[in-house]
């Protein structure tokens, strides 16, 4: 039995994304997996491109899976703005995956939501022009025939995470056995010399 229990519990040694901040100001998201590899993301609006942190070729697959598997844990967690900048219809929040300057970037957003309050989020590819440090934090631009819209772009740091050492379901079963049998002798052992 103890072995059944151990099996089962070295099974979910992998747990849901974690929010940081509020649902409202969301200062990151721990326990994103990317293709494999959990990453703690950060979000910032003066840190970005260092070299502490991992940075994803803009356009290329892990980038791309970087920014849904970012949309999809926001969504989940319930994530309705950034910086706690109300997002009015036409609007949009905007997390930047690739930090650098220059260019169109991969990123993920919550627009064409009054106030992103159905936690819409998804990757979009190639719509966030990063040419400063100056276009991270509160944003107000023209939104055309719909009149002057805000939101909120921050870069996103991705940190991978160290893997922990879960002994495996074999191990554990033969650690269960092992102490059972030490068990099973010792009571033996008193039933023989009482």
């Amino acid at each position: 039995m103890l072995a059944f229990a151990l099996i089962g519990v070295s099974g979910s040694a992998m747990a849901d994304p974690t929010l940081l901040g509020t649902p409202t100001d969301p200062t990151g998201v721990n326990g994103v997996v990317v293709d494999g590899t959990t990453y703690n993301v950060t979000f910032s609006t003066t840190t970005f491109n260092s070299p502490l942190f991992t940075q994803f070729t803009p356009g290329s697959a892990i980038s791309v899976d970087a920014s849904i598997a970012l949309a999809n844990a926001l969504g989940s967690l319930g994530v309705t703005a950034l910086g706690g900048v109300t997002v009015f219809d036409g609007g949009g929040d905007f997390l930047a995956v690739n930090n650098m300057f220059g260019g169109s970037l991969d990123d993920v957003r919550c627009d064409d939501e009054p106030n992103c309050r159905a936690a819409i989020w998804d990757n979009g590819i190639g719509t966030l022009g990063i040419t400063s440090l100056s276009d991270f934090g509160p944003i107000n631009f023209d939104n055309g025939p719909f009149g002057p819209a805000t939101g909120f772009v921050e870069a996103v740091l991705f940190v991978p995470v160290a893997p922990t050492s879960v002994p495996e379901p074999a191990t554990l079963s033969l650690l269960a056995f092992g102490l059972a049998g030490v068990g099973f002798m010792r009571r033996r052992r008193k039933e023989a010399f009482p």
